[in-house]
């Protein structure tokens, strides 16, 4: 009962002023230890009216479509199962969903929840000082072999990436870029 409470006072005073003067997009998410709705467990269960406060005064919505038919549950014990980590936020981020997921996962008795977002690419567009790879560097046989030593490193770290493009963004291009300046 007392972490109960203090999970309340939590969301009530805490949680509001972390969000107090936000006016921009706002992405709630984590293991709340609670439900909002009835249809999110199986078992007995006490809403949150502070954690439903909050989401309804900050106007975040469920990233989640539960089809209440088929319902899905993020933790799973002897007795029910429940919803309890989540995904709550605006609208502007909503429309910008590509998907959401619900996994297993092996090092925990809660399943992932995986929130994917479209991003606008920032800066993009050719301007003075945008680097371009010359073609004709790639074709000299010193370069293709740093080329070709780097590559398999940069593979190797592919997996730590969310897709291709991030990987290429954050990992292969800056790396490719220092290495045909030099």
């Amino acid at each position: 009962m007392a972490r109960r409470a203090d999970r309340e006072r939590f969301f009530t005073s805490e949680l509001h002023a972390l969000f107090y003067a936000t006016s921009q997009s706002v992405l709630l998410g984590g293991n709340f230890n609670c439900v909002l709705h009835p249809t999110d467990t199986t078992g007995p269960f006490t809403t949150s009216r502070a954690l439903s406060e909050v989401v309804r005064g900050l106007a975040l919505s469920d990233a989640w479509n539960q089809d209440p038919q088929r319902p899905i549950y993020t933790h799973y014990s002897p007795n029910s199962a429940t919803r309890i980590d989540r995904f709550n936020i605006t609208q502007d981020l909503l429309l910008r969903k590509t998907s959401i997921e619900i996994l297993p996962a092996a090092f925990t008795d809660h399943t992932a929840v995986v929130l994917r977002l479209s991003v606008p690419i920032v800066g993009t567009g050719w301007r003075k000082g945008r680097w371009k790879m010359d073609p004709e560097m790639v074709t000299e046989a010193a370069v293709k072999d740093k080329i070709q030593c780097s590559w398999a490193r940069w593979r190797q770290s592919r997996r730590y990436y969310v897709d291709d493009l991030m990987w290429w963004e954050w990992c292969v291009k800056p790396q490719l870029k220092r290495l045909l300046r030099q």
